[in-house]
């Protein structure tokens, strides 16, 4: 359905609307993410807290998570680890780098 809503946004009006909505309240979510990471100091110094939520609005989408599990074959639970992985790496400052893989 989302994939659907998506590529009808391109010509209906009315499904724009919509798309830009739910892409907003994604947005929004994950700016409130990133507020619930802890301390100051948690992301990486190079980082704005605006950075650090469209990364995550991104590499969050489902296009990506469709792209591993359906078109790689990926398992959830495999993307799941990965995306985990990935955040810490891309937005976390190393010395709170305390995931498990």
């Amino acid at each position: 359905m989302h994939n659907a809503l998506r590529d009808a946004a391109t010509t209906d009006d009315e499904a724009q609307q919509i798309w830009r909505r739910i892409s907003d309240r994604r947005a929004r979510n994950m700016h409130d993410l990133v507020g619930e990471l802890g301390p100051r100091g948690t992301l990486r110094a190079d980082l704005t807290p605006n950075d650090a939520a469209d990364i995550i609005w991104g590499t969050a989408s489902t296009e990506l998570f469709i792209l591993f599990t359906t078109e790689r074959k990926w398992s959830p639970t495999t993307y799941r680890r990965w995306l985990a992985d990935t955040w810490c790496r891309l937005l976390l400052n190393n010395s709170n780098m305390t995931h498990s893989q």
